[in-house]
């Protein structure tokens, strides 16, 4: 189920596993705010039960808080935590779609911005069609069409890597409204009030190793440790310090980052060609998403090759390809310099050359 993740994602999910490992309260509540979502989203899918769905999901966390050194650092966490939820929850029951499906499909759609997010859920959940979608969203209905085809396809692109994918199933996953449910408000707090109990249970009996080692899955869903009076104050401070870090995500550790989203203007070298590229400004440069996937594929010598233009007229190659479905590509270049993206047609450069300059045989192009 293992998905590719951009060089950043990596060196965030190797940070957080660390601070796992080291028994970092903060560590637990950024997990969740990374995958809270969708690990709740699997819950409901299968349990078809709200209440059930938050225990389970509570459940899980507490496992990954207490069993942090299970997760290499630099790993995917979501095979992880998706084998924890399917310990929880009875994924043979008839009926039930694959938890890896359930992730694929609730994570393209949180991939999403709002607009094309509401657009999709609009389209499959509540069945509208394009005039009603356009008026309940404030976008031309020409635009309908456009963000749900695009919706659909980053759905089609996640779950291709998925073995037990179905198209029938995938479907019916985006037409289930419990698939875009949210976990209830409260549950990070409630979270980080069990890990409190656990380790403040664990403080008071002198323990160093049971605080990080509950009693197995069972146990957490079959009832609750509650905090004694007399340590309620240091309880209370882990439980201040998951749900802040949940809360204030984007000044501990997930900053907001600028990103831009624009669309490619063709220029005619190719028939019947568009996409778009999004632009995300990193410390260590920037991360260009490609999503062109009416570009045909080369299948003789040439290729693309894809330019981000600076505003003192130089051409960075960032990236070539055959084909231009969801292409992530990075830059070592200040956002600030960047002014253009353009896309163009290359043939191999003689042997005896020693670089590829562009052909400047422009196929798409966009100003940033």
């Amino acid at each position: 189920m293992e998905q590719f993740r951009p060089v950043h994602v990596v060196r965030h999910d190797a940070e957080l596993a660390t601070a796992l490992r080291d028994g970092d309260a903060a560590a637990a509540g950024a997990l969740y705010e990374d995958h809270g979502a969708v690990v709740h989203a699997i819950a409901s899918v299968a349990t078809r039960d709200g209440e059930r769905a938050a225990d389970i999901t509570e459940a899980v966390f507490v496992h990954a808080w207490h069993h942090g050194g299970e997760v290499e650092p630099g790993d995917d966490f979501a095979p992880w935590l998706a084998q924890i939820a399917r310990q929880l929850i009875d994924a043979d029951a008839a009926g039930v779609a694959a938890e890896e499906l359930v992730w694929a499909v609730r994570a393209a759609v949180d991939s999403l911005d709002d607009s094309r997010r509401e657009v999709l859920r609009l389209r499959h959940v509540d069945g509208l069609d394009r005039d009603a979608i356009a008026r309940r969203v404030g976008i031309d209905p020409v635009d309908v069409d456009a963000h749900v085809e695009r919706g659909e396809r980053r759905v089609e692109h996640r779950v291709d890597s998925v073995a037990s994918r179905d198209g029938a199933v995938v479907a019916a996953l985006l037409a289930d409204p419990l698939l875009w449910s949210d976990p209830p408000p409260d549950l990070a707090e409630r979270i980080g009030a069990a890990i409190a109990a656990t380790n403040v249970g664990d403080e008071e009996s002198g323990s160093a190793t049971a605080a990080r080692s509950p009693g197995g899955l069972a146990g957490l869903l079959a009832g609750r440790t509650w905090i004694r009076p007399a340590l309620v104050g240091a309880a209370t401070a882990v439980v201040a310090l998951f749900a802040g870090v949940v809360v204030l995500s984007a000044l501990s550790g997930t900053p907001e980052r600028e990103t831009t989203s624009v669309e490619l203007t063709p220029t005619g070298a190719i028939a019947d060609v568009g996409g778009t590229v999004q632009v995300t400004t990193f410390d260590s440069g920037l991360e260009i998403v490609l999503d062109a996937p009416t570009l045909p594929m080369r299948i003789d010598a040439t290729f693309y090759q894809a330019w981000v233009g600076t505003a003192d007229g130089e051409l960075v190659p960032v990236g070539t390809f055959r084909r231009g479905d969801r292409i992530t590509m990075w830059a070592g270049v200040e956002r600030d310099r960047v002014d253009s993206f353009v896309i163009t047609l290359e043939a191999p450069a003689p042997g005896d050359d020693i670089g590829q300059a562009s052909s400047d045989d422009v196929v798409l192009r966009a100003s940033l």
